[in-house]
């Protein structure tokens, strides 16, 4: 999840988010415009080091909130366990 300070107005024109593995930097989730909230999905991600790239801006990013959080397994997910 990331959040703009929107009251300062929408800056980020692309991100990425990387994770450090084996001393490198992989990416695993990319977008375009933040705004007000992005939520963003991908495959489980481990990783002692996660950053945020801001590729293109329109002037000096304004973050208000970055938040990385586990999904609960689908309900689908736990009805076949029998």
């Amino acid at each position: 999840m990331l959040q703009e300070n929107i009251a300062e107005g929408q800056r980020v024109e692309s991100f990425r988010l990387e994770a450090e593995s084996g001393g490198a930097w992989k990416e695993f989730a990319k977008g375009t415009t933040v705004g007000f909230k992005r939520l963003l999905r991908f495959p489980e991600v481990k990783a002692p080091k996660v950053r945020l790239t801001i590729v293109e801006a329109r002037t000096i990013p304004t973050f208000s909130r970055l938040g990385l959080f586990k999904m609960a397994a689908s309900a689908d997910s736990l009805t076949d366990r029998k």
